[in-house]
């Protein structure tokens, strides 16, 4: 009924589309189908990626963000997952992952210098999981892996993407 007001009242251009939301792991998606979304960080996996990459400017921390990995340039990304910006960033121990929206998350710049996501706990690191992301979090150095593609620090193949909402939307645990 919403979607039909605004409509009626000519008002769906003001208020803007909605972002798609999802749980878990999408792969091979497109970004021109990720309605309500815009790119806010786009880097070749050989940048050396910092928490600083995170703060994203008119993203609020209990905001959803959407975290991917494409060949350069693409319109699909290979694998993405959507978090609430807070969550996937707050620090985790050595081994830990935090499950959020379906999908275990690690942010551990001082420990393992890494972040990413995996489709299911990872006890011990599974690097040829064909559904994982990581980004190394050590100064100099860039990307892991997306998906089945591992050791792609210096790529300049795959780019490591973050996208956000074109209006804000707070995203709820």
């Amino acid at each position: 009924m919403w979607q039909g007001a605004l409509k009626f009242f000519g008002l769906e251009a003001a208020v803007g589309p909605k972002a798609i939301m999802f749980t878990g792991i999408k792969t091979n998606l497109k970004m021109s189908d990720l309605q309500g979304w815009e790119v806010a960080f786009c880097k070749p996996y050989s940048h050396p990626t910092s928490m600083e990459d995170f703060q994203l400017p008119g993203v609020a921390g209990d905001s959803a963000v959407l975290v991917g990995a494409r060949k350069t340039g693409a319109d699909e990304l290979l694998l993405a997952a959507i978090g609430r910006l807070d969550v996937i960033t707050a620090k985790t121990d050595n081994n830990s992952t935090q499950l959020h929206n379906g999908i275990f998350w690690c942010c551990s710049p001082d420990v393992r210098h890494s972040f990413g996501f995996w489709p299911e706990d990872p006890g011990h690191d599974r690097p040829n999981n064909p559904r994982r992301l990581a980004w190394n979090l050590a100064p100099g150095v860039g990307g892991f892996c997306a998906g089945s593609h591992v050791d792609l620090n210096g790529s300049q193949e795959f780019e490591k993407v973050i996208m956000k909402p074109s209006r804000t939307m707070v995203m709820h645990e």
